[in-house]
């Protein structure tokens, strides 16, 4: 399963924010990233991802649909599959447990 891309971290907004701070943070971002787009790729790339955040974020209905979608996928990695398992076997209660000889 691919890694899903964390629209809330990109725009390094709460998921509790609300619409008017998602806006500032994304036009505040757009603004930098768009002065350095033009010299260079990976600045173009970036303003790329923060218009498809911004995008997903700012239409409750898609917003909506991208949490479910999170949710499930967080769900779904922290229960199952290996990584899982060794995550459960390797941190309990908050702490790492060696194993002990």
């Amino acid at each position: 399963m691919a890694k899903k891309k964390d629209y809330y971290k990109l725009l390094g907004v709460q998921q509790t924010a609300n619409a008017t701070s998602i806006e500032e943070a994304y036009w505040n971002l757009a603004r930098n990233y768009h002065k350095k787009s033009a010299r260079n790729r990976s600045a173009k790339r970036r303003l790329v991802t923060l218009n498809e955040a911004y995008e997903n974020l700012a239409s409750p209905d898609k917003r909506g649909t991208y949490d479910r979608e999170r949710q499930q996928f967080q769900e779904a990695r922290d229960a199952g599959g290996l990584w899982g398992l060794l995550r459960r076997l390797r941190f309990r209660n908050g702490r790492s447990h060696a194993p002990e000889s």
